[in-house]
């Protein structure tokens, strides 16, 4: 009976796996021109203990590091590298859009022949643009810093004088981003697509969300925030040729 429910296990697992194949996403990440901070380069490079001038690399290189690691069976991303991305940075105009992202890419310039190339080339499902990536101040609500003070041990009451002085200042971030199909059409697009920030806590609160240790699992929760929408855009788009 063991065996005989093992092997009704086993073919349903395949069964299922193949209903559901891997999906192949390449994704082309923001370039310099597309990142735009209210805090200057000199304070987050002062947080994270690195020269300004590693900033921008700094954060790229950890925001294709969650793409590469993120942990599904139903997806794998492969992030160009800035020699691969300089082609399409080169072709693809950015162009401002009202809804429902403030940036996105148009590929017009690039002939139907070229994508199928590069998609066949890379056996990618649909193919990926951070468009624009911001980092915003704000100042955190004195109803949140009250609940943050009740938080705080005893051997750290002494944030409390400090942080009633002065509500401290965080950030949000955000990306704009395109997805496109196989055959070259916007299958999906977002601007001002919130980052999950990791909530801050006596250690990480002077550093403003811009920590780069707070940021890689921030960019982890982005990435499966971007892949949930992206599964529910195909389960949406299969529902609807299945009438």
């Amino acid at each position: 009976m063991k065996k005989l429910f093992f092997a009704f296990f086993l073919f349903s697992a395949i069964h299922l796996s193949a209903q559901k194949p891997t999906i192949n996403v390449v994704v082309c990440l923001y370039e310099r021109i597309d990142f735009n901070t209210d805090y200057p380069l000199t304070e987050i490079g002062n947080i994270n203990e690195v020269d300004e001038s590693k900033v921008y690399d700094s954060l790229i290189a950890l925001l294709g590091k969650q793409f590469q690691l993120y942990s599904n069976r139903n997806v794998q991303f492969e992030v160009l590298t800035p020699e691969q991305s300089y082609y399409f940075t080169q072709k693809g105009r950015k162009s401002q859009m009202s809804d429902p992202s403030r940036y996105g890419i148009d590929l017009s310039a690039i002939s139907d022949r070229e994508y199928w190339v590069f998609m066949n080339n890379h056996k990618a499902d649909y193919l990926l643009f951070i468009n624009y990536y911001s980092i915003d101040k704000y100042r955190i609500p004195e109803a949140d810093m009250e609940a943050f003070k009740r938080t705080l041990p005893n051997e750290e009451l002494y944030l409390i004088e400090s942080l009633s002085r002065n509500r401290p200042l965080y950030s949000e971030h955000s990306v704009d981003f395109d997805i496109f199909d196989e055959n070259k059409n916007r299958f999906l697009s977002k601007g001002r697509f919130t980052i999950p920030i990791v909530k801050y806590n006596s250690k990480t609160i002077s550093q403003k969300g811009v920590g780069f240790k707070t940021l890689n699992r921030s960019y982890d929760g982005l990435v499966d925030k971007i892949w949930n929408e992206l599964a529910k855009e195909i389960e949406e788009k299969r529902a609807e040729e299945q009438q």
